[in-house]
């Protein structure tokens, strides 16, 4: 199992790196720099805080994935960094969703509910 599961990711790293470069020089620099910077679950203490918010009964937690994927959709209609590829930009933020998904458990919970929830 767990060699069908590294062959999996070697042929995904190449297809991309065949697709295009920068992208994949994108990916691999956004998910390091979002394991370094963003990460609080795994060995390095977090260095950016979490984006958390409440509403009534309810508490938003903006997830790293959720705003990078945010940004892409905007970028596929406005040029938002001009300076750079589109290919490294969407690399990045694509490396970044992937980081997020991958290590944090909860990934999925961006609306929980609070009975007492203190504002």
């Amino acid at each position: 199992m767990k060699l069908k599961k590294i062959i999996f990711h070697i042929s995904v790293a190449v297809s991309i790196g065949y697709i295009s470069l920068l992208l994949y020089l994108g990916l691999i620099f956004g998910y390091f720099s979002a394991k370094i910077f963003l990460a609080g679950k795994i060995d390095l203490p977090r260095r950016i805080g979490m984006i958390k918010f409440k509403l009534r009964n309810y508490q938003f937690h903006l997830h790293h994935w959720l705003l990078s994927l945010i940004l892409i959709i905007i970028a596929l209609f406005k040029d938002l960094m001009p300076f750079m590829p589109r290919e490294l930009f969407f690399g990045i933020l694509g490396g970044i969703i992937v980081q997020d998904i991958y290590w944090d458990k909860d990934w999925h919970r961006v609306i929980s509910r609070h009975k007492n929830l203190k504002t």
